[in-house]
């Protein structure tokens, strides 16, 4: 029986551990980005709430960054105001709906 053992170099393992903590601080990066953007995409829409608003079109074309790097929200088209804790609607729409439909 015979054992088979390789010659490793040792700078050859200095290389793979460097690179595995460059990978990590790669990673951690990363990580750190990621919830920056999630964090301000958040703080956009804590101040929406508080100002009572409904943004309805949350998507990833709808976040960009500033030269800062800084996270932004926009395309407020489908926003809607908050009126009394319920969705404002305009009413008169509705009332000639309604109308509209009782007529036929």
């Amino acid at each position: 029986c015979c054992i088979v053992v390789t010659n490793i170099n040792n700078n050859n393992m200095n290389n793979n551990n460097k690179r595995t903590k460059d990978d990590n601080d790669v990673l951690h990066q990363l990580y750190e980005e990621r919830v920056q953007v999630l964090y301000d995409v958040a703080t956009a829409f804590q101040y929406l709430h508080q100002n009572r608003i409904l943004y309805r079109d949350i998507k990833p074309e709808n976040i960009a960054f500033d030269r800062h790097g800084k996270a932004q929200v926009f395309d407020f088209g489908l926003a809607k105001a908050l009126h009394d804790g319920l969705l404002h609607r305009d009413d008169s729409n509705d009332n000639n709906n309604n109308n509209n439909n009782n007529n036929n």
